[in-house]
C-alpha cells in the first residue's frame, strides 16, 4: 500500500499500513506528529492531541484506537 496524507476531523493522518499501528496523527500546520494531551498526573487523555510546535490541541470524536479505525474504515 502506498503511503497516504489524509485531512480528517482537522487532523492530517500519515496512513503507511491498514492497522492501528500503521496510522499517525500529524498537525496540519507543522506537520509533527501529535503526542497525547496531558490530562493529570502522570494521565493521558484518550481523545485529544497536542502539536508540539504550535501547541495547539486536537480534539477527537472518539477515543483515538476509535478514531483510527474510523480511518481505516474511511479509506477502505
Amino acid at each position: 500500500m502506498e503511503q497516504k496524507l489524509l485531512l480528517i476531523d482537522g487532523i492530517k493522518w500519515h496512513v503507511r499500513v491498514r492497522n492501528l499501528q500503521g496510522i499517525e496523527a500529524l498537525c496540519p500546520v507543522d506537520y509533527l506528529r501529535l503526542t497525547p494531551y496531558p490530562s493529570g498526573f502522570n494521565e493521558f487523555s484518550t481523545n485529544k492531541l497536542v502539536c508540539a510546535e504550535c501547541n495547539k490541541i486536537f480534539s477527537l470524536p472518539r477515543h483515538i484506537d476509535k478514531e483510527k479505525i474510523y480511518i481505516i474504515n474511511k479509506i477502505d
